[in-house]
C-alpha cells in the first residue's frame, strides 16, 4: 500500500532496527510493513520525533488487537477492518512475539489464549533501541540487546540445520539435506542402493529441493570428460561405477518426476555424449509411491524401493527374462 514519505522513511528506520535485532524480513514487503507498523503501535510511535520517547511495558502502554487496527488506520493510511483483528495476533505479530521484544497478554500473564481482551506490549529494552537510534550509544545498546535476546533468524537457522539429513558422501564428505520425504529417498539412494547395486559407485552430483545444486564432484567428471549441463532439467543423483564404466542417473520419486517416456528420452539427449553406459533409476521411498507411479515408468529403465533395499525391479524387457 502506497504511503507518504515521512511514513515510508518511519518503516524503513524501523525495518533497520527489526533487522539489527534479528527478526526475519523475508515475507513480503506488506507483511513486513504490517508487522513493522503493528510494533510502531506498541511503541506509540507515530512519526520520526516520536522515537526519543518509545514507549513500553515499564510505561504501562499496552494495545489489544482492535486498538492496534484503529492505531493503524488513524497514523499509518490504513483502511484495515475491524473484523481483522486476528491477523493482528496470528500473522503480524507472530515474530516479534516469538523473539520476545512484543510480550503476549502484558499486564495480564494468566489471560486466556482466546481472551478478546489480551493486550500486548514492547519490552523495555527493545523500545530503549528506538530512543537511542541513531545516537552514539545505539551500537552498544544493540551489542547488550543481542547478547541476552537471541536473535530469531539465528534460531530459525538454528532450528532448520537441526532438522537437516546427514548423509556421507563417497565414504569421506559429509553433507546436510533439507529434511522431508524427497531427501530421505536421496540418503537411501547413496547409503542403501548404491553400494548394494553401484559396484563401487562414486557420486557425482546431487540435487536438492531447496539448492539446486547441492554436491558436484567437479574435479572426477572433468576426468571423466562427462559434460554436465549447469541448465536443464537435470536428476537428482548421478553416480559413475569404474567396474563397469556405468552412469547412473537415478530420480528420486515422492509426488512427481518419475522417469517416464518423455523424461528418459529427455535424459538420454542430456547424457548422449558421456563415453559410458547408462543406467536409468527411479527410486521411492516404499511400495505404495512406487505402485502411484508403476504404470508411468519407461521401459528400459529400472525402479528401487527403500523399504525394500535388496531387490530391483527391471522395465527391461527380455534382458533379465530367464530361469534362476
Amino acid at each position: 500500500m502506497k504511503k507518504n514519505e515521512k511514513i515510508n522513511i518511519l518503516l524503513s528506520k524501523t525495518q533497520k532496527i527489526l533487522a539489527d535485532v534479528g527478526l526475519p524480513l523475508n515475507s513480503s514487503k506488506r507483511r513486513v510493513e504490517k508487522m513493522s507498523m503493528a510494533i510502531l503501535s506498541l511503541l506509540d510511535i507515530k512519526k520520526e520525533r516520536d522515537f526519543i520517547n518509545a514507549k513500553s511495558i515499564n510505561n504501562k502502554w499496552q494495545l489489544g488487537t482492535r486498538e492496534i487496527i484503529r492505531y493503524l488506520n488513524k497514523n499509518f493510511e490504513e483502511d484495515i477492518a475491524d473484523s481483522s483483528y486476528d491477523d493482528i495476533r496470528r500473522k503480524d505479530l507472530v515474530a516479534p512475539v516469538a523473539a520476545g521484544i512484543i510480550i503476549k497478554a502484558a499486564l495480564n500473564p494468566n489471560a486466556d489464549t482466546n481472551d478478546g481482551n489480551r493486550k500486548y506490549a514492547a519490552i523495555e529494552e527493545f523500545a530503549n533501541l528506538f530512543r537511542n537510534f541513531e545516537n552514539k550509544s545505539y551500537a552498544t545498546l544493540l551489542m547488550k540487546f543481542k547478547s541476552k535476546m537471541p536473535s530469531l533468524v539465528d534460531e530459525i537457522n538454528k532450528e532448520r540445520e537441526q532438522r537437516k539429513i546427514p548423509i556421507i558422501i563417497n565414504s569421506t564428505k559429509e553433507i546436510k539435506l533439507d529434511s522431508g520425504p524427497h531427501n530421505l529417498i536421496q540418503k537411501a539412494i547413496i547409503e542403501e542402493f548404491l553400494p548394494r547395486f553401484g559396484f563401487g559407485s562414486r557420486v557425482l552430483y546431487i540435487g536438492d529441493t531447496s539448492e539446486k545444486i547441492l554436491w558436484k564432484d567437479k574435479a572426477y567428471i572433468d576426468n571423466l570428460k562427462l559434460k554436465i549441463p549447469d541448465r536443464g532439467r537435470l536428476p537428482d543423483i548421478l553416480a559413475y561405477s569404474e567396474k563397469k564404466n556405468w552412469l547412473y542417473i537415478i530420480e528420486a520419486v515422492h509426488t512427481s518426476n518419475p522417469i517416464d517416456s518423455l523424461r528418459y528420452l529427455e535424459l538420454k539427449k542430456i547424457f548422449k555424449k558421456a563415453n559410458m553406459g547408462l543406467v536409468f533409476i527411479s527410486a521411492f521411498l516404499d511400495l505404495a509411491a512406487f505402485r502411484k507411479f508403476s504404470n508411468q515408468l519407461s521401459w528400459e529403465t529400472e525402479a528401487w524401493i527403500a523399504d525394500n533395499p535388496s531387490h530391483m525391479i527391471h522395465f527391461n524387457g527380455d534382458k533379465f527374462f530367464g530361469p534362476r
